[in-house]
């Protein structure tokens, strides 16, 4: 996420120090560019010099195993169920995502 800062748009922005708080303040989660806003989601699923573009409206969550609601055996008064699924994460349209990979700062 640190690697946007650098960013056009970012540099040379001035803040103003109030009062008692004395702290600036550097980050962005809105980035706007001339084809839309692109919101910035920090993870760490990731490495930290790869940035993933993804449309969220062409990614779809799929069941591969419904979910199921079993009951385990009892100790004493407890009585124990178990809940089993089996989800993936599916890609509608790949061309409306993309990647950025090995972005360095120098």
């Amino acid at each position: 996420m640190t690697k946007c800062l650098g960013f056009a748009g970012n540099n040379n922005q001035r803040a103003n120090v109030v009062g008692a708080d004395e702290r600036v303040i550097n980050s962005i989660s809105i980035y706007l560019t001339p084809w839309g806003e692109i919101s910035l989601r920090p993870t760490r699923e990731n490495r930290s010099r790869d940035v993933f573009l993804m449309q969220n409206d062409t990614w779809q969550v799929a069941t591969l195993r419904p979910m199921k609601n079993v009951e385990l055996s009892k100790t004493g008064d407890n009585s124990k169920r178990q809940l089993t699924t089996e989800l993936t994460l599916v890609c509608t349209s790949e061309a409306a995502n993309g990647m950025v990979a090995d972005c360095t700062t120098s």
